[in-house]
């Protein structure tokens, strides 16, 4: 009988045990869920021994971002669950581990560091701008950042062909994709908060290449060698254009080298001017030699089409590669203002050497097919090697890091010896990143015990973006990896720095995203795991490293947000603010996030030669420390460059002109922390006999993702001939989507199912809005004698703007329609009220008016009351006929009476496909002339639709276009079509 009591006994206690991890389990998944979307949280071990609760998950426990309070939070679940199946009190010890920790080491916490503290030391930064005209002590100052976009265009050797790596999908593919954030807005991020950001991919978008070296100078521009400098074996030559094997062009050449010295009577410089084939933005890279007596202060200037910017770079560290200064503006030729200028000079003692100078990004010249470190592989022993035919920042970092002169250690993956080697340039790209910023900062303080270049990265950040679909069209959202253990199971950094400390950046930059996200557009954005898991480009690095899978790209939900120029912009914002909080955390200092980019920017005609610039801060609702100190004004003077731009502590600056000349300025706002992107471009020109002034309004400020449907679970996708309006250029864009069926699955790359995408324009870089249009009109007025200024829609008033002679409302592809961001945007409206009523106002004494725009009829009259459809057709006597009026991007005059265009009929071509050149209009409205003195001036060609209209009143005149006139394709055309408007107004 004590025993069936016993047995009884033990029953009870089993079931009552079963209870409670079951219930515990229950708890630990809801608590967990309100957090991140992680997999199912399981107990594998549950105590309770001399007074204290054990409770040990599996890792999966560990994936969520745990705060102090949550962590508190749950124990006291835990202590609730327990106590109700038990005698436990409610205020017992408990502990809860989870991947092999305690999760209160898990937690992060602004004011308790679980894992403690690591600054390095100070060293002199490896680039330093001289011309910077504000001072960043709150961003990121001396940091140096590796960063690098996913992988990119590599040889397959299975197949003998260059490839992606993932699939063509939803317009885009993911080698281009996460490029589209890092390089048009995080990079520039980065740097614009102080900053130094290297890359394992070439950055520059420019396919030009030119390299100016003391060997073989002659080839592409001019090299001058001052008496005093010496040369020395080693350094940089290219003997041959096309790279194979493990060639390094590092180790082909030769450098020069000269003491430093601070007396002017010894003073000597090396030249490198370039012959240019194009005119366009050209990044300059440097080259040198690192040597034990180094100079930390070699001192550079770049001469260029907006005047020259100075540099200072520590020769301590980075030598045998290539090193970037900056991206400049650069004329066809070899020109006076095109060159880079080393001298001797240095207050730092010791030797400067000097390399070759590299010009643009160029294409990619690392010939792949049989592999030159073992020929004897390969499928197809009878071809020859060849390139990738693209632009070397399309292509992996395996390619690029070979250009840049490391070792093959570095970009080519060993196999264990008892295998037989076989080359995977796939498998290269993939594991060289890691290796890359080990040998980076190899011999620095934060790795010393390894060889390499010396240089301190601080942390290490890969941009991807996951793969994975669901069937609802529900968000997948933001996936974050760090490893805690490196290949040798070590747990700390060389510094002696734990590696969780990983674990705290990819929480801090995981939940600015999440945060943000949630906050602006998509409150339904999913938090995912932070997973520790063992991948290389986390792994391997021996400075802090994550892994930030953004969305997914093979997601429609996702990507209804992620083809936004807007979103990638917020989210890079997310991404660079992550980055700088936890720098900032580590030392407990202060952080100032840098502004927005200005707003209501405008210039007004003052008497004389003067005008006078005004814009207004903007305030963000994230970050209260982003409040801009001052703002820098950008000149630029004809067809050069902008200048290195000059301090403005009020939000007005007043200038005089010189008359005959184009201007053009944009503003920046800055604070500790750093510099805004930039604002649009205002242009002014004075006239020395002008006939009047012309008030040019820039109201296409508008970027969008393409247009989409979705019907059910059965078809969605992106319009083939919507692609959007990028941010001045899009890099990810391939092709138009052509598979819609939302239940065809992926097979392979080739044939990958629901949202697989044509390939023929991933060669291209797609223009898009460049926020420079006043200049390209202004140019006109100007051969029409009259002067001009310009302002922005959003400065716009009744009362400022008076006395002008003729009005040129620019439009563009304007228009509030839905955007990729399922928001109907406000603040696209091609006539905002008060634009209207300056215009009638300007109509009533007496001034003509301009408007040309892609919906200036279909974003009216589909999105406006009927009251201010009426008004607008009785103040601009027109009315909509039709949207998608033409596709063939031609449109010709007719014969009417009206001045200027009385005369044989002439034709012109508009941009109405993707280009490099300019934005385009895939769409455009067909507009009817409205009441008396009104009538067509323009028809499209193909099938003689109303493309134009002009009235005649007694007190004004104006003329509407149904597509951009600065889309048409030559400037000749664009001088054309308003030298005629200007006769009919003059008339």
């Amino acid at each position: 009988m004590r025993k069936f009591f016993l047995l009884l006994t033990l029953i009870c206690s089993f079931s009552s045990y079963s209870q409670i991890r079951q219930e515990l389990t229950d708890s630990l998944n809801a608590f967990a869920k309100r957090r991140a979307v992680v997999n199912r949280i399981g107990i594998t071990r549950l105590s309770y021994n001399s007074g204290v609760i054990s409770l040990t998950a599996n890792d999966h426990l560990a994936c969520v971002p745990w705060r102090k309070a949550d962590v508190d939070s749950l124990k006291q679940i835990v202590r609730q669950v327990y106590g109700a199946q038990s005698n436990v009190r409610a205020n017992v010890r408990v502990c809860i581990y989870s991947g092999g920790v305690e999760l209160e080491k898990l937690t992060l916490s602004e004011t308790e560091r679980p894992w403690g503290n690591y600054t390095r030391p100070y060293v002199q930064p490896w680039v330093t701008q001289l011309d910077k005209p504000f001072a960043v002590d709150s961003g990121m100052a001396g940091k140096h950042i590796a960063l690098w976009a996913s992988h990119g265009y590599h040889y397959d050797h299975k197949t003998n062909r260059w490839k992606w790596q993932r699939a063509r999908l939803l317009q885009t593919v993911e080698d281009l994709y996460t490029s589209s954030y890092t390089i048009p807005f995080l990079v520039p991020m980065l740097e614009r908060a102080g900053a130094y950001v290297v890359q394992p991919r070439e950055r520059d978008i420019q396919t030009h290449e030119v390299i100016v070296d003391n060997d073989h100078a002659y080839k592409n521009g001019r090299y001058q060698q001052g008496s005093r400098w010496e040369r020395s074996n080693g350094g940089f030559a290219l003997q041959q254009n096309i790279l194979t094997g493990i060639d390094n062009p590092f180790h082909m050449g030769s450098h020069a080298f000269a003491e430093s010295t601070a007396d002017s009577a010894h003073l000597s410089e090396i030249v490198w001017q370039p012959k240019i084939p194009a005119d366009g933005q050209y990044a300059v890279y440097i080259s040198y030699q690192t040597q034990p007596n180094s100079t930390s202060e070699a001192h550079y200037e770049v001469l260029h089409a907006g005047g020259s910017t100075r540099f200072v770079v520590n020769q301590q560290m980075g030598g045998s590669t290539w090193v970037y200064l900056g991206t400049f503006p650069f004329k066809q030729g070899t020109q006076p203002n095109g060159m880079v200028r080393l001298t001797n000079y240095s207050t730092s003692a010791g030797v400067i050497t000097s390399d070759a100078v590299r010009f643009g990004g160029g294409m990619g010249n690392i010939a792949r097919g049989i592999d030159m470190l073992d020929d004897t592989y390969s499928c197809f022993d009878d071809t020859t090697a060849f390139t990738s035919q693209r632009p070397r920042w399309m292509e992996g970092a395996r390619y690029y890091l070979q250009w840049s002169g490391m070792p093959d250690s570095v970009y080519v993956y060993k196999q264990p010896k008892d295998q037989q080697y076989k080359p995977n340039d796939y498998i290269d790209d993939l594991s060289c990143r890691g290796k890359w910023v080990n040998y980076l900062s190899g011999g620095s303080a934060v790795n010393p015990q390894s060889r390499g270049l010396n240089v301190p990265i601080d942390l290490a950040i890969a941009l991807h973006s996951d793969a994975g679909v669901t069937p609802t069209d529900s968000i997948i959202g933001t996936l974050c990896i760090y490893t805690s253990k490196n290949d040798d199971k070590k747990s700390v950094y060389p510094t002696g720095a734990s590696r969780y400390i990983a674990r705290e950046l990819a929480d801090r930059i995981q939940s600015q995203i999440v945060d943000d996200i949630r906050r602006t557009v998509a409150p339904e954005w999913q938090r995912r795991s932070m997973y520790d898991k063992s991948y290389s480009e986390t792994r391997v690095p021996e400075v802090p490293a994550v892994i930030i899978e953004l969305l997914s790209h093979q997601n429609f939900a996702d990507m209804l947000y992620g083809q936004d120029p807007a979103f990638r912009f917020m989210v890079s914002r997310s991404i660079y603010k992550g980055i700088l909080k936890y720098m900032h955390a580590q030392d407990h200092s202060f952080y100032c996030v840098q502004p927005l980019p200005v707003s209501h920017f405008a210039i007004h005609k003052k008497d004389d030669n003067k005008i006078l610039l005004t814009w207004k801060a903007v305030t963000d609702s994230l970050e209260p420390t982003a409040t801009p100190k001052g703002f820098v004004l950008y000149t630029r003077r004809g067809e050069g460059g902008y200048d290195n731009g000059q301090y403005i502590s009020s939000d007005s600056c007043l200038l005089n002109l010189q008359p005959g000349e184009h201007y053009t300025f944009k503003v920046t706002a800055v604070n500790e922390g750093g510099e805004s992107f930039d604002s649009e471009c205002l242009s002014a020109y004075i006239h020395p006999k002008a006939k009047g002034c012309v008030l040019i309004i820039n109201g296409f400020e508008k970027t969008s993702g393409p247009d989409w449907f979705s019907v059910d679970s059965t078809y969605a996708g992106f319009y083939g001939n919507q692609m959007g309006i990028p941010y001045l250029y899009d890099i990810s864009y391939v092709g138009a989507q052509h598979e819609f069926r939302k239940n065809v699955p992926w097979m392979h790359d080739d044939a990958p199912g629901f949202g697989a995408s044509y390939a023929d324009y991933e060669h291209m870089i797609v223009k898009g809005n460049s926020f420079d249009y006043p200049l390209v009109h202004g140019k006109s007025f100007a051969k029409e004698d009259y002067s001009y200024v310009s302002c922005s829609v959003a400065s716009v008033d009744t009362n400022t703007y008076a006395g002008y002679r003729i009005v040129d409302y620019i439009l563009g592809r304007q228009g509030h329609k839905t955007t990729g961001m399922h928001k109907r945007n406000e603040q696209y409206a091609c006539f905002p009220d008060i634009v209207l009523d300056y215009l009638q106002r300007h109509a009533n004494n007496g001034g003509d008016i301009i408007v040309s725009g892609a919906h200036v009829g279909s974003d009216v009259w589909e999105n406006e009351s009927p009251n201010k459809r009426r008004r607008i057709e009785q103040l601009l006597h027109y009315q909509w006929r039709t949207a998608n009026a033409s596709n063939c991007g031609q449109v010709k005059t007719t014969t009417t009476t009206i001045k200027g265009f009385d005369n044989q009929r002439t034709s012109y071509t508009y941009h109405h496909l993707p280009n490099a050149q300019n934005y385009h209009v895939c769409n455009v409205d067909a507009i009817e002339p409205y009441g008396q003195g009104a009538c067509t001036i323009m028809r499209y060609a193909d099938n003689q639709i109303s493309a134009a209209t002009a009235y005649r009143g007694r007190n004004y005149r104006c003329c509407i276009f149904g597509f951009p006139i600065e889309c048409l394709t030559s400037q000749t055309d664009i001088d054309d079509i308003l030298s005629r408007i200007i006769r009919f107004f003059e008339q």
